[in-house]
């Protein structure tokens, strides 16, 4: 009767210890998991952060070129595909301060006398993978010309 009964309470302890071991074992394969997510999207992430560092050069070459119209651009960066596409929202322009306040901070005349314009444009960047993360980025670049 004791054997029966040493023999029961041991296949409940293995038992016990069999789950918590399964327990232990889902707990870890499920963190490396979503370490491995996070780290994807990081890496998304930096790559649509280079999309944008390129959409800038695009912008800069292009407007010292005098165009406008800048085609997007699709370039791999750490095995992600990025999409450039660089846009052209307006011209807008602005008065020189000593026009606007007849005297200025500085005193009469002594602020910037000149007006000017700037050209703005939007960056967007879309970096993605097949079976990947992907990541957004959008930002708004502003070029001046004539402001002194």
């Amino acid at each position: 009767m004791k054997k029966g009964i040493v023999m029961v309470v041991t296949i409940i302890v293995l038992m016990l210890i069999l789950i918590a071991g399964s327990l232990a074992l889902f707990l870890v394969s499920k963190s490396i998991y979503i370490t491995g997510a996070q780290q994807r999207g990081y890496t998304a992430f930096q790559a649509a952060e280079g999309g944008i560092e390129r959409g800038m050069q695009l912008v800069d070459i292009n407007f010292k070129q005098g165009n406008i119209n800048i085609p997007p651009e699709n370039i791999n960066i750490s095995g992600y595909d990025v999409r450039v596409t660089p846009e052209f929202i307006g011209v807008f322009t602005q008065a020189g301060a000593a026009i606007e306040f007849a005297v200025g901070y500085l005193g009469y005349g002594i602020a910037a006398s000149k007006g000017g314009s700037y050209h703005l444009y939007s960056i967007f960047s879309d970096a993605g993978r097949e079976l990947g993360a992907q990541s957004n980025l959008e930002t708004v670049q502003k070029k001046i010309i004539g402001f002194e």
